[in-house]
């Protein structure tokens, strides 16, 4: 199937409009079905040392410690490892996963609300109830990020 894009200033940011013919529905639902489910990601239980594959979307926050990044999801005490650094998992940000500092990735979708504090920074508080502070450097960012999710 191929693919063309047309960019249009009108159209609202976080909305797609999809034309195809009805023959391709079904690669076209297909397509869609597989960005719907979201993205895994393979996790590792720091008790007792198995993998887990979870969906990026759970993940409220990951932070860096020791070479290697710890990694909470929402609604869960457990906290998982990943062994890789942040500036290897940049790449998520593509799927909501923005660093707020050079030591924290949050995920956008879970921030539950902002506030400027000194020197340009941002407190963010997540649904879940956690607070991170958002360095000046990144905090444009993510009041752009939550600007779109409030359109």
């Amino acid at each position: 199937m191929f693919a063309k894009m047309h960019w249009k200033k009108e159209i609202p940011r976080n909305e797609m409009h999809i034309h195809a013919n009805p023959d391709d529905k079904e690669t076209v639902q297909s397509v869609l079905d597989r960005m719907e489910k979201g993205e895994k990601i393979t996790l590792v239980n720091p008790v007792n040392n198995r993998s887990i594959v979870m969906d990026i979307r759970r993940i409220e926050s990951i932070e860096t410690y020791d070479g290697s990044s710890i990694v909470k999801v929402a609604g869960e005490a457990r906290e998982y490892m990943i062994p890789k650094r942040l500036k290897e998992l940049e790449h998520l940000g593509r799927l909501g996963l923005l660093r707020v500092s050079n030591s924290v990735m949050l995920n956008v979708s879970h921030i539950q609300s902002f506030e400027v504090i000194g020197n340009a920074r941002l407190e963010v508080e997540t649904k879940g109830k956690q607070k991170y502070i958002v360095s000046r450097h990144y905090a444009s960012r993510i009041k752009e990020e939550l600007s779109c999710l409030s359109n």
